[in-house]
């Protein structure tokens, strides 16, 4: 017998009911407000929220989500390695960044290139200047 299925039967328990406990969610206010994520680390991060979204679908039988989210991690983490950076690698993931946001991906690839629009200005404003 594992020793989740021991300690729930225990009345003092904290072992949350997983049948009742989304992962996710609870990985978001109960782990990490005791294993604040910069102490976790941004690559174990990753895989406790890959692996808990991962939960939350076989929990709810999406399976295609499921698979959608783990073939996504694999190919990421095989890229990764391949490429030896995680800078092409990230953008495989379907698991949301750390970054707390309501912009949208689409509004944020506007919003960096008219940022290094914005720089390229300033840039050649500057170097007209020094002339």
């Amino acid at each position: 017998m594992n020793v989740a299925l021991q300690l729930r039967g225990r009345a003092d328990s904290k072992v949350p009911d997983w049948n009742l406990v989304r992962a996710y969610p609870w990985l978001q206010t109960t782990f990490y407000a005791r294993h604040p994520p910069q102490k976790v680390g941004k690559r174990n991060c990753k895989e406790l929220e890959t692996l808990a979204i991962a939960l939350d679908h076989l929990q709810e039988g999406e399976f295609a989500q499921l698979g959608d989210t783990l073939m996504q991690r694999f190919k990421a983490t095989i890229e990764s390695i391949t490429s030896e950076t995680w800078a092409m690698a990230q953008h495989q993931e379907l698991i949301p960044s750390e970054d707390v946001t309501l912009t949208n991906p689409t509004e944020r690839r506007l919003l960096a290139k008219a940022e290094q629009q914005s720089q390229a200005l300033k840039a050649a404003l500057e170097s007209g200047r020094r002339r």
